[in-house]
């Protein structure tokens, strides 16, 4: 009965996820006027402080020449630099520039405008229910339980 249950909720979220991304995106990513693949490329950046190409292919789950194309378009916009690694000099470290910094900022700051206006909306014990299922569910993403 569960798994029958499960399948249902699975099914819904199928149709409501893509609906609350179209809805945030004029709100996050549109005023950013950079692509969202070159966005979350700078988050996942930020969020690590700074790492390698190879470590954004297997964070983002995209090829090779499709994250260099990515890096390439942002280090010619100024908002990363690559760094040779000083032990070794086959590997290229990327980091955030000043520009790339602050533009996460601003999406970031984007991202919260949008939920403190959604949350508002919502009765308070549904606002806690609903973060903690978020930590919940993120956590299982980066931990791997999930």
């Amino acid at each position: 009965m569960e798994s029958n249950r499960v399948k249902q909720i699975a099914k819904e979220m199928s149709r409501l996820l893509p609906t609350m991304m179209r809805h945030m995106f004029p709100y996050v990513f549109q005023p950013i006027n950079l692509p969202p693949s070159q966005v979350i490329a700078l988050v996942s950046i930020r969020e690590r402080g700074g790492c390698r190409l190879s470590d954004l292919c297997k964070e983002m789950h995209i090829s090779a020449p499709t994250v260099t194309g990515i890096i390439q378009r942002l280090e010619r916009d100024k908002y990363v630099r690559r760094i040779a690694d000083k032990l070794d000099h086959r590997v290229t470290n990327i980091s955030l520039t000043v520009k790339g910094e602050a533009l996460v900022k601003e999406f970031r700051n984007n991202i919260e405008k949008r939920w403190q206006y959604v949350l508002n909306r919502l009765p308070s014990g549904t606002q806690e229910s609903l973060i903690q299922v978020l930590r919940h569910i993120t956590k299982g993403f980066t931990d791997g339980t999930i």
